[in-house]
């Protein structure tokens, strides 16, 4: 086997392991306000934190210390982990946080390695070292996997690439499909159409 190969090989494990171990770390997400959830299916989402302050009516100051509670709470640092570490434990739906992909993209080994290192909480230095890239060359290749996506970031892309399917960690659950619109004028006009279109929101947790 070649040289790069064992190495995307190892880092993948690496990555799926580091992965496990952050799950598995993280305390169970019981007594989450409202506020927290939704802070968290925001952020997880990839909205902006202008946008987010200004969605939940807070100022910039308030939301950083939020997401500092929202870290401490899952046990982890790096927003991207801490986004799938949340969505591990079901804090909100997947549906929540990315766009549905019919057709999930085909990644190579490569591609998969890197959001996959990235998800673990490494950053790109770690990441083009496990893979015995130089950071110029890592950075490229995600620049050029942004553009396979259709995203603006990493985090972006491995949220999204993980609930739809394209990549697979563990107890990450995938989103469903959305309704067709068959679907959705099949359903009784009094209950069923209402409560798929507005779902009761969530309580706490």
């Amino acid at each position: 086997m070649p040289t790069f190969v064992r190495q995307v090989k190892g880092a993948m494990a690496l990555a799926t392991e580091r992965f496990e171990a952050a799950v598995a770390a993280a305390p169970e997400p019981t007594g989450w306000s409202p506020l927290y959830v939704d802070t968290f299916r925001l952020f997880a989402s990839g909205s902006p934190r202008r946008l987010t302050c200004r969605q939940l009516g807070i100022a910039p100051d308030s939301l950083r210390w939020r997401m500092r509670r929202i870290y401490d709470r899952l046990g982890t640092r790096t927003p991207l982990t801490a986004a799938l570490v949340g969505l591990a434990h079901r804090i909100v739906p997947t549906e929540d946080v990315a766009p549905w992909w019919p057709q999930p993209p085909a990644l190579t080994d490569q591609e998969t390695c890197a959001l996959l290192l990235a998800a673990s909480g490494l950053d790109r230095c770690q990441a083009a070292r496990h893979l015995g890239r130089t950071l110029d060359a890592h950075a490229h290749r995600l620049r050029r996997l942004h553009r396979k996506l259709g995203v603006s970031s990493t985090f972006d892309g491995a949220v999204a690439a993980v609930v739809n399917g394209a990549i697979a960690l563990p107890r990450v659950p995938r989103r469903q499909p959305p309704p067709s619109s068959a679907e959705v004028d099949s359903l009784p006009s009094d209950t069923g159409r209402d409560h798929l279109l507005h779902p009761a929101p969530e309580g706490p947790r």
